[in-house]
């Protein structure tokens, strides 16, 4: 970049000058400026894990799917089978390449017999809005939103708000949805999430927004910065785009197998997925704990009797279980739990044991 040029501008969200307001820290991520953390990871990710935390999740984008091969189109684009589900309901599934690598992972809202929203990652909309279309087959639309959303996350979030909202949250279902009107304002209300705890996300138009942030932290939600939601989301062994999933890497590698339907039609990538499930992985995803306080990092290797045999994706100090967690990539033969590897940190190796996924377990789930 010359000295003429100006640095891109970060999107901002609906929320942004809330957050200033509470002193958060703010960083980039995926071209967005988002809190990173407000009164610190550790309080936060302690919120979310015994009370309940509230997160700005408004950089996910939103992919709308409409017209007479509406479902048909979402059922062949995706791993999972969703073609099945009922109005109200969602699914998570890979969306993967020919070669059975994830181009993105997603959740799909069915909101009627042809019509749905597919909540992407920010980081993958255009690229995921591109690959629909050149797919896209009949009749069908795409288009790409982008809304205010918020997470309301932790064992008391069904309970966090008096009123319509504790009302409407107590009657979904995981993975249930429903549009409804909160303060005069139509939204969704979803019990989804990606911390491992039970809770549900708001999405709204942006003019509801702060009013919607406010009442929820006013009722007790604490605030809570993309690093805490990392952090619950790794304790929970869920994947991240860019770390776990890549397009050179398969649903079936890292345990998400369960959401690839090789039973059901043609759907792209299925024959590569096909082999793999007959012939073998490579490389398997696994869990790895160390027994103090070091931290492994995405990159770090991973050691085997001397040997390196792969590569940590996502690592981090877990608050919630007092260590050290990781997930890696190993190859093949793959470790058995409990069994003895290491991690080089920094110049050293550190000791780390095969844990069985997830890392944590909560008990409202």
């Amino acid at each position: 970049m010359s000295m003429d040029e100006q640095p891109p501008t970060l999107r901002r969200t609906p929320l942004h000058d809330c957050h200033l307001r509470l002193g958060a820290k703010m960083g980039e991520f995926a071209g967005w400026e988002l809190p990173l953390s407000y009164a610190g990871i550790l309080s936060e990710v302690g919120a979310v894990r015994t009370e309940v935390g509230v997160f700005d999740v408004s950089h996910l984008a939103q992919v709308l799917v409409s017209g007479r091969d509406a479902t048909a189109n979402l059922d062949h684009l995706l791993t999972n089978r969703v073609a099945d589900l009922k109005t109200g309901r969602s699914a998570y599934s890979p969306l993967c390449n020919e070669n059975g690598g994830v181009v993105d992972d997603l959740l799909a809202y069915r909101f009627g017999e042809q019509e749905w929203r597919c909540l992407v990652n920010a980081s993958r909309a255009e690229t995921d809005l591109g690959w629909m279309k050149r797919h896209a087959h009949g009749e069908v639309s795409f288009a790409l939103q982008w809304e205010a959303a918020i997470a309301v996350q932790g064992p008391l979030a069904r309970t966090l708000a008096s009123g319509a909202l504790a009302d409407l949250a107590a009657l979904l279902p995981r993975n249930g949805f429903m549009q409804v009107e909160l303060e005069g304002v139509e939204v969704v209300l979803a019990c989804t999430g990606y911390t491992g705890e039970d809770g549900f996300e708001i999405l709204a138009p942006a003019a509801a927004a702060a009013g919607l942030w406010t009442a929820l932290t006013d009722a007790g939600g604490v605030p809570c910065g993309l690093a805490a939601r990392d952090v619950c989301r790794l304790e929970a062994a869920l994947p991240l785009y860019g770390h776990e999933l890549t397009e050179d890497r398969s649903p079936m590698e890292c345990g998400l197998a369960w959401a690839v339907k090789l039973n059901k039609a043609d759907f792209v990538g299925k024959a590569a997925l096909q082999h793999l499930a007959e012939s073998g992985n490579r490389r398997r995803l696994v869990g790895l704990a160390t027994p103090d306080r070091a931290v492994p990092r995405a990159g770090y290797e991973v050691v085997r009797n001397g040997a390196v045999v792969g590569k940590v994706t996502s690592g981090t100090f877990s608050p919630t279980l007092g260590k050290g967690i990781a997930l890696a990539y190993v190859e093949h033969p793959a470790p058995a739990v409990g069994e003895q590897m290491e991690i080089r940190i920094r110049q050293g190796l550190h000791a780390a044991t095969v844990v069985p996924l997830p890392f944590y377990r909560s008990e409202s789930m």
